[in-house]
């Protein structure tokens, strides 16, 4: 499955309400061994696809699994920023369709949705701590992992609750994979035409980097590109404390 620059649009939500995160047993919240063998930071709490409401007969084929995971990538759905904390699950619903159905890709693109409230919800089936591949970074969506702000972050400034929780999601996830979110690493373009990097070219990278870095976009926006280096200073931290103590938001 290829991925192009398109990073969303935003299907206007449904009446459904967002389920608050203790009101269903299927938000993980514990804690694992990374990678590397350390013990991983506590995951945040994390609306499950069945908590949102995923439609599982819209999904068109199984998840693919990289043989590591490398880098967390920041995106932004690029559209409305009008919506309601309760409105927010059928936002992801949307999404989803568009995802799945309009642009082909059989599934949420992004691993991870964010909304404006701090909201985090399951993307892509396959599990939240397995290395599955995303149809988020066309050209780099292997060993990488997607997530994103719900929004458009072009001009409007991120909240601080969107940026905290996508620092500590990346935290957590790149601590189960063992990966430094302060660091870099090379990777090899895949090629395809939602990249400026011919195919098998080495690209150095930071662990965590945004989608403009390798695509064809604007994505995440200019005040959403504003928020990486707080979005890494708080994963970092987040790794670190192993997610018992609260990650700074000042950048």
């Amino acid at each position: 499955l290829t991925a192009d620059s398109v990073t969303a649009v935003l299907i206007s939500p449904d009446d459904t309400p967002t389920p608050e995160p203790d009101s269903y047993g299927d938000i993980a919240a514990q804690g694992g061994t990374g990678a590397s063998g350390d013990i991983a930071a506590r995951q945040p709490a994390i609306i499950s696809r069945a908590g949102w409401g995923a439609d599982e007969s819209i999904r068109c084929r199984n998840a693919t699994y990289d043989n590591s995971l490398a880098a967390a990538v920041v995106h932004h759905t690029a559209g409305s920023n009008d919506y309601s904390r309760e409105g927010s699950a059928g936002v992801v619903r949307g999404i989803y369709t568009y995802h799945a159905r309009n642009l082909g890709w059989c599934d949420v693109g992004y691993n991870v949705l964010v909304d404006k409230y701090g909201q985090a919800f399951e993307g892509r089936h396959g599990g939240l701590n397995r290395n599955v591949q995303g149809a988020h970074a066309g050209g780099f969506n292997g060993n990488t992992w997607g997530i994103s702000m719900m929004g458009d972050y072009s001009t409007v400034v991120p909240p601080d609750a969107t940026v905290r929780k996508m620092g500590e999601i990346i935290g957590w996830r790149l601590s189960v994979a063992g990966v430094d979110p302060k660091g870099s690493d090379t990777h090899y373009s895949e090629g395809t035409s939602y990249t400026r990097y011919p195919a098998g070219a080495a690209v150095r990278l930071p662990n965590i980097f945004a989608h403009r870095d390798v695509g064809n976009t604007s994505c995440p926006g200019n005040a959403g590109y504003a928020k990486m280096g707080q979005i890494r200073d708080i994963a970092a931290a987040y790794a670190r404390s192993g997610g018992g103590t609260p990650a700074p938001t000042n950048p």
